[in-house]
């Protein structure tokens, strides 16, 4: 990740608002019945999709769109992609850069709001990127709100993807008790060692006449070998064996060898019978419409007459603090859902 572009930084566990503004060809890119805006993010560029969050419009009047991180990723830097998904025209991703998410006690200083502004050509590919740390007011103060709530302890939590667990703390922990046994079996070699020559000396000054200094013995090595090739030692019969010992602790696994050539390919099979055809898909036809403080989205069956109570439209209010607010009706009539009833 070494070359790519750092955009942002986030704090561990606060309830982080990602906030984007693209324009391609001058023009704001924004959620609608034919086009749904994704942010992918993942660890690194080969790596699955870890979250794929829905783009919603915060204000449509500046090309705000955002979404809210989930709270569940660990501190780690992360990639991020934007995804144009449209109906019925090609599909687009655009690598857009690295954001960070740092521990909730680091002294990092971290902006409170930040928005990533992007400018994108007709091939998708980014042509300008301006980071914004002083958006709105209404942004800037929802933040504020927020952060707040987080560390009294009542901020709600929004979790969308839960990172996978990694066994490598795990590894490293079963390589280091490894380790452990082994220093202490190489203690206790080296007891057993200098007990064996502790033996070995008292039997030597047990066998030597008189006169001999035991403290020289200690003290001076070279004299107790010179005691040593004075003593004439008489193998005795051999004993039985011992009592085997336990057994070991299993070592470290040995490093993996290189892969072997591949194999010859083997011959093509019979054709298989042609499965049975396929269900037709159920294609949908997208409304939408925005009356302020209200973006109203409508979904329906291809054909749906705009009159028909077959409708499912969800309605998104954005308040002045920037927080956003979904609800939804079903079964009505897109002519009336300006006046429908909407539950959460």
């Amino acid at each position: 990740m070494a070359n790519v572009k750092l955009l942002a930084q986030f704090r561990q566990g606060n309830p982080n608002y990602l906030t984007f503004r693209f324009l391609k060809a001058g023009v704001y890119m924004l959620p609608s019945d034919t086009l749904v805006i994704y942010a992918e993010i993942t660890k690194t560029a080969d790596s699955r999709v870890m979250s794929k969050l829905e783009l919603d419009t915060l204000d449509p009047d500046t090309g705000l769109v955002g979404v809210l991180l989930p709270i569940s990723l660990e501190p780690n830097p992360y990639l991020v992609t934007a995804f144009f998904d449209y109906v019925g025209e090609p599909d687009y991703r655009a690598g857009l850069g690295q954001i960070i998410v740092q521990s909730a006690r680091t002294p990092v200083a971290i902006p409170d709001a930040t928005v990533l502004n992007f400018s994108i050509n007709e091939i998708y590919q980014i042509n300008e990127l301006i980071i914004d740390s002083s958006p709105s007011a209404g942004i800037a103060a929802y933040y504020a709100q927020q952060a707040q709530a987080a560390a009294s302890g009542i901020g709600s939590a929004v979790a969308d993807a839960q990172m996978a667990a990694t066994n490598a703390a795990a590894s490293a922990a079963s390589v280091g008790d490894s380790a452990a046994v082994a220093t202490t079996q190489a203690e206790i070699a080296t007891d057993k060692a200098v007990l064996t020559s502790a033996d070995a000396i008292a039997t030597a000054e047990d066998r030597v006449q008189t006169g001999l200094d035991r403290t020289a013995v200690s003290a001076d090595r070279e004299y107790i070998d010179g005691v040593a090739d004075m003593i004439a030692v008489t193998p005795g019969p051999q004993g039985e064996p011992g009592i085997q010992g336990q057994q070991g602790i299993q070592g470290v696994p040995g490093i993996k060898g290189d892969t072997g050539n591949t194999g010859q390919q083997g011959q093509q099979g019979i054709q298989g019978i042609q499965g049975i055809q396929g269900l037709p898909a159920t294609s949908y036809t997208r409304r939408s419409d925005y009356v302020s403080p209200y973006s109203y989205i409508g979904t329906a069956q291809t054909g749906t007459a705009d009159s028909a109570t077959s409708w499912t439209i969800t309605r998104i209010q954005l308040a002045t603090d920037g927080s956003t607010t979904k609800t939804r009706a079903t079964g009505v009539a897109w002519t009336n859902h300006l006046t429908a009833t909407y539950v959460p």
